[in-house]
């Protein structure tokens, strides 16, 4: 007789479940919950379950819930000595020892870093990420030695982690830094029929939830602005929600109060994100990594390559653009001559920059970073106002690499080049 499952699409506990009883073709009823309703609420489930939780079993007449119990209580009673769940202390304890660490560890830490900001209506929290974070290096530590996270054999902690796993998922935190946690991932889709079907159910049940949770982010910008470009580029590669502002600079809207009261600077680029108040495009870029994703290739969590790109965003914004805008700016600001002696000060500052290109793929490395993105938009303002970029064979191919990787680069790059032409119509005289 099958026993009655009351579960909700989206908890991960229930698909632990779920994926437990399928391995073992174990004949279920399946009740779906609408928690948003409020079903688990009512005196009906209740009268089950006192503590309105799901996944709740009942299995002819005998009532269970908390799923790594329920788990432990499906091998027992319908495959007993089950390699998900061996009939062997020891291994047992190993199994126990990582369902126990999702339970009291990475589940509630994971949580707090999800959960929290949809209940309260409050930012993510990056520190908690952080935290997130090492706890799942912890477990990439762990999964990588073995072919599964309690050894040789598939187990319940599999179905339980990898359930936890793709919620984190789900709630945008970026998987793919911890090898040995996705080659587990890839390996248990390969090897179960039924992983690839519940697991895409579980994350389209969850995205939009995260998803409709997200305020946009208000960002004022300014056409042909660098520094806003730049932005732009993070937000698209991250697939971040913005609200965009329009601020005219050469029509004063900047000096506005309105303006001015948020940011008293009145500079743009300038981001609101559900409370939040940043400016300074370099600033801005570190945050929306970390906060949107956290470790991402863009501005790893890892000193030494942080560092790398920091040096870089900082040569950029002290060395490189301010010798630019020397040569830019006053034909175009107080009507004077260009000054050839200006542009090759900026020809010695692009020199240096494609010799650090000479030895990397990337500007500071061999992954895509903010760093590029700060530099593009500033060698690209270069090129619209006439300075020869073709001269420098290594910021060429690296610009023609941007282009060809970059999907979103002709819709952002073109239009800024567009607008910055007439404008440095003096300079290009």
């Amino acid at each position: 007789m099958p026993f009655d499952f009351y579960q909700t699409v989206g908890s991960p506990a229930c698909l632990a479940v779920r994926m437990t009883a399928t391995h073992l073709n174990i004949s279920f009823n399946l009740i779906d919950l609408n928690m948003e309703e409020g079903d688990y609420l009512k005196p009906e489930f209740i009268k089950i379950n006192p503590a309105h939780t799901i996944p709740t079993i009942i299995d002819n007449g005998f009532t269970l819930w908390e799923s790594r119990a329920i788990n432990r209580y499906l091998v027992n009673q319908y495959a007993p000595g089950n390699h998900l769940y061996p009939d062997d202390p020891k291994r047992q304890a190993v199994i126990d020892r990582l369902l126990d660490f999702d339970l009291g560890t990475l589940y509630p830490i994971a949580g707090d870093w999800m959960y929290t900001p949809i209940w309260k209506n409050v930012p993510r929290d990056a520190e908690k990420e952080k935290v997130l974070s090492e706890k799942l290096k912890l477990l990439d530590q762990l999964v990588g030695k073995g072919p599964y996270a309690a050894g040789e054999q598939l187990t319940i902690a599999d179905f339980s982690l990898v359930t936890t796993l793709q919620t984190i998922n789900a709630a945008g935190h970026d998987l793919d830094q911890y090898s040995n946690l996705k080659s587990w991932l890839n390996r248990l889709e390969q090897e179960l029929p039924y992983y690839k079907e519940f697991v895409e159910s579980h994350i389209k049940a969850l995205m939009p939830w995260f998803e409709q949770k997200k305020m946009p982010i208000n960002f004022y910008e300014d056409q042909g602005s660098p520094a806003c470009l730049s932005i732009k580029m993070v937000v698209n590669h991250l697939n971040i929600p913005v609200n965009l502002i329009r601020i005219s600079m050469p029509a004063y809207e900047h000096l506005n109060p309105e303006f001015v009261k948020i940011n008293p600077a009145h500079t743009i680029p300038t981001i609101v994100d559900n409370g939040f108040t940043l400016w300074e495009s370099r600033a801005i870029m570190r945050y929306l990594v970390n906060e949107y994703s956290f470790g991402n290739d863009l501005y790893p969590n890892d000193a030494k390559k942080q560092a790398i790109i920091d040096r870089m965003l900082d040569f950029d914004l002290g060395s490189l653009y301010p010798t630019a805008t020397e040569w830019m700016y006053p034909p175009v600001l107080e009507n004077k001559s260009p000054n050839p002696e200006k542009e090759e000060a900026l020809s010695e500052k692009l020199k240096l920059l494609d010799y650090f290109l000479s030895k990397d793929v990337y500007v500071a490395g061999d992954n895509l970073t903010i760093a590029d993105f700060s530099l593009l938009s500033s060698v690209i303002t270069f090129h619209a106002a006439g300075h020869n970029i073709d001269q420098y064979a290594n910021i060429k191919s690296w610009l023609n690499r941007l282009e060809k990787e970059l999907s979103y680069y002709n819709r952002l790059v073109l239009p800024h080049i567009d607008i910055l032409i007439p404008w440095f119509a003096p300079l290009r005289k």
